[in-house]
């Protein structure tokens, strides 16, 4: 694997329904309903045209969003005060676990999601991860930090973070959990292929990777920590 320091995202969904006939698509095409017009922020995808990765389609994805924010355009003295972010990144079907794997930021994949939710052609599910089976499970060779939010009002903090050696099973963190806070992340060294890897995983079901990994040699990682360690524990959205 070639390697240097770089934290880059990945993003699943459980793909319910999936038509790999379809060269390219935008959600424009979906237009029939009165909410929706050429005007809006829409996804589109598109094959790459070089398909060289066993078990994966490749696509090269657009998400755009709203963004309220004041401003002028270059070469005029008109102001506007929002306009449209267009975000582009790639995704890639899985075939053996029906899975989409997007290379992206959180806010792109959850307006992915959202765009995707009215169409016919494609269904996807989100998940959300069952940390406490996570921290058990033998592949989780150990746990390196812990976010923890939903903090009960009385201690004045919206988020606690813990670092360090066995930190599951300090007292404070086991009394912040029984108080009902919910883990937002945590990163780990997981087991692969006898490989040692530092990963975070969110509670969407985001993987971030530390490591610059080769394109196909992550995509594996990935698939390995969502049959190993996501799969058995999740719930479906």
């Amino acid at each position: 694997m070639n390697r240097g320091k770089s934290m880059k995202p990945y993003y699943i969904l459980r793909s319910i329904k999936f038509d790999e006939n379809i060269q390219k698509y935008s959600t424009v095409q979906q237009a029939g309903m009165d909410h929706i017009t050429n005007d809006n922020p829409k996804t589109t995808f598109q094959k790459t045209d070089l398909q060289i990765l066993d078990n994966f389609i490749k696509y090269d994805f657009t998400s755009e969003m709203n963004k309220n924010s004041k401003g002028r355009a270059y070469g005029t003295d008109e102001i506007f005060e929002s306009f449209i972010l267009i975000k582009e990144d790639k995704f890639y079907f899985s075939h053996q676990h029906e899975l989409i794997i997007l290379a992206t930021n959180k806010e792109t994949f959850n307006k992915f999601h959202e765009h995707m939710a009215d169409s016919e052609e494609f269904k996807f599910e989100k998940i959300e991860i069952d940390f406490a089976e996570i921290i058990k499970n033998k592949k989780a060779l150990g746990i390196e930090s812990i976010w923890v939010g939903e903090i009960p009002e009385e201690t004045h903090v919206s988020t606690v973070s813990f670092h360090g050696c066995k930190i599951e099973d300090s007292n404070r963190y086991e009394e912040i959990i029984r108080e009902g806070a919910k883990i937002k992340n945590l990163s780990l060294i997981y087991d692969h292929n006898g490989q040692q890897e530092k990963i975070m995983i969110t509670k969407q079901g985001g993987i971030i990777v530390y490591d610059n990994i080769l394109e196909s040699d992550v995509l594996d990682l990935i698939e390995d920590i969502y049959k190993n360690l996501l799969l058995p524990n999740l719930e479906i959205n």
